[in-house]
């Protein structure tokens, strides 16, 4: 699913960072996990705007009550979402 969420941001913006954050980075999911997706973009766009435009193309192609959280900062507020470990997906 990460890598569904980062080729579409990527299609989307394409200077765009794609990480895996939370439990399932650390190793410590269990089955009521979440699945957190982080997209670092560069200032060119918009956060909001590109998540509308990701979860558009997304949503339609998993279950409806898949645990997916998607979250869009800009360039330089990544930090503190990476700081408690993280997965680099593209």
């Amino acid at each position: 699913m990460a890598e569904r969420v980062a080729e579409t941001c990527l299609d989307l913006c394409e200077d765009c960072e794609v990480y895996v954050i939370g439990s399932v980075a650390r190793g410590t999911a269990t089955a009521l996990s979440d699945l957190d997706v982080l997209v670092v973009v560069p200032r060119k766009c918009e956060p909001r705007a590109l998540k509308k435009k990701v979860l558009r193309k997304v949503i339609w192609n998993i279950p409806y009550d898949y645990p997916l959280n998607l979250h869009i900062v800009q360039k330089g507020e990544e930090e503190k979402w990476l700081r408690k470990g993280f997965v680099k997906i593209k």
